[in-house]
């Protein structure tokens, strides 16, 4: 009974740490194809940020502003594997005005791009962890509190444009795992949907 019981706990730690795996595997696996390609791309990317959930009776958005860095290395014609490292700061709704809200995002997705007469068609799709700079207590709008998690996960999809060097991108990301929890009800936690509009400037990492 008692090694069963230690058993599912240990079962449902290692659940619970699944999406983070395999965002940190999928945002590593493509750096062995370094040498590999001479047609590699950077992609400087900062636009909108926001966020909402919907859970019982409770409801709160966010919203701000988006940077990151990411970097294109085509796989097999039109695929592609491109991990991406940035920063999100948004402000949380709150019962006094908003509470901002810092957080490390890394990204590893595997992207398609179909060549059109004047621009480039991408659809993509993959991981998105987020690592959270400041794990505060938060009291939302309504009069309950909640406490960010250090580190949550999502999937992501998106749909890019590319013009030229000039890229448009809108992405919006399921979650796999709780954003934060709730102080009360046995510390539930509740999940995010994460959305961005963002613009970025391509540029080569041929030699």
């Amino acid at each position: 009974m008692i090694y069963t019981t230690n058993f599912s706990k240990f079962g449902c730690k290692a659940k619970s740490l699944i999406p983070q795996i395999l965002t940190v595997l999928m945002f590593s696996v493509p750096l062995f194809n370094l040498k590999a390609q001479n047609n590699n791309t950077f992609t400087i990317f900062a636009g909108y940020t926001g966020s909402f959930n919907s859970e019982e009776h409770h409801y709160t958005t966010s919203y701000g502003g988006m940077t990151s860095l990411a970097f294109d290395m085509p796989v097999y014609k039109g695929l592609s594997f491109m991990p991406e490292a940035g920063f999100d700061f948004r402000a949380v709704d709150a019962v006094h005005g908003y509470e901002m809200q810092w957080l490390f995002v890394l990204r590893a997705s595997v992207a398609y791009t179909f060549k059109l007469p004047k621009v480039n068609l991408s659809l993509l799709t993959g991981p998105r962890m987020n690592l959270s700079l400041a794990n505060t207590e938060v009291m939302f709008v309504g009069g309950y509190s909640a406490d960010y998690n250090r580190i949550s996960a999502g999937w992501q999809f998106g749909l890019g444009i590319t013009y030229k060097r000039m890229v448009f991108r809108g992405t919006f990301a399921l979650p796999l795992s709780d954003y934060s929890h709730y102080y009360y009800e046995g510390g539930k936690g509740y999940k995010v949907n994460m959305y961005e509009v963002s613009v970025g400037y391509c540029f080569s990492a041929s030699r």
